[in-house]
This record gives C-alpha cells, structure tokens and sequence, in this order.
C-alpha cells in the first residue's frame, strides 16, 4: 500500500482534491487498487521556508514588487 507526501505552500481545497485525484490515477495505472494508496499533504508556510538564508515570504514579497 504506498503512502505519498507532499509538502507545499498553503492553497485551496480544489488544487488539493486535483492532485489526490491525479495522483491516485497514476498509481491505478501501474496496477495499485485506489482505495489502498494513502495521500497526505503537508502545507508549509512560506514563513517556515528559507532558501539561501533567506525567509521564503521575504523572496516572495521581493518577487511580487
């Protein structure tokens, strides 16, 4: 029974449901019963993220300008 982890920035329920549903497809397509295979995302605030010593918000912020 595979297990699948995603971590993420924070964003909709629609993009959530989008990616088990896509995702499960792929592991029914190599032969894995749907109802065996186990999604759990994690969303991780960008405040939580740092990237060349950087906090991920302020590289966002910066971005957006």
């Amino acid at each position: 029974m595979p297990f699948v982890y995603i971590d993420l920035l924070p964003t909709d329920v629609e993009r959530k449901k989008s990616l088990i549903e896509e995702i499960t497809k792929a592991f029914v397509n190599v032969k894995y019963p749907a109802e065996r295979v186990h999604i759990v995302i994690h969303e991780i605030s960008s405040d939580n993220i740092g990237i060349g010593g950087e906090v991920y918000t302020n590289i966002i912020k910066r971005r957006l300008k």
